[in-house]
């Protein structure tokens, strides 16, 4: 992740558990959709244009941080793709419809 996103700061979520499955039940899900909510506003607070995500988790729980982000106040973002055969783990993402961004569009990290 490091060498996609050189000179970014960076701020991890985790659970102390992570073991698999260990996200699929709902009070799990909501408990870190609750977590990621009050960081994004931790960090919309200091003011970054925008914000790059990247999430390993179950598909579930990437569409609940979605559905939970807050387009009107929250950063613009870009969500990336995890490639494991590349060089570049993260050579893709998708900019969000937020804010200022009409439309959503695919992003080629090589273009940052």
């Amino acid at each position: 992740m490091a060498e996609t996103f050189k000179g970014l700061p960076v701020v991890h979520l985790r659970i102390s558990a992570a073991v698999p499955n260990a996200l699929w039940s709902a009070a799990k899900q909501q408990a870190l959709a609750n977590q990621f909510l009050q960081t994004m506003a931790r960090i919309a607070g200091l003011g970054p244009d925008a914000v790059h995500l990247v999430i390993a988790a179950p598909s579930s729980l990437a569409v609940r941080f979605g559905s939970s982000y807050d387009v009107r106040n929250f950063p613009a973002a870009i969500v990336y793709q995890y490639e494991r055969s590349q060089t570049n783990k993260y050579p893709w993402g998708v900019r969000m419809k937020t804010h200022g961004v009409l439309r959503a569009e695919i992003v080629e990290t090589s273009l940052l």
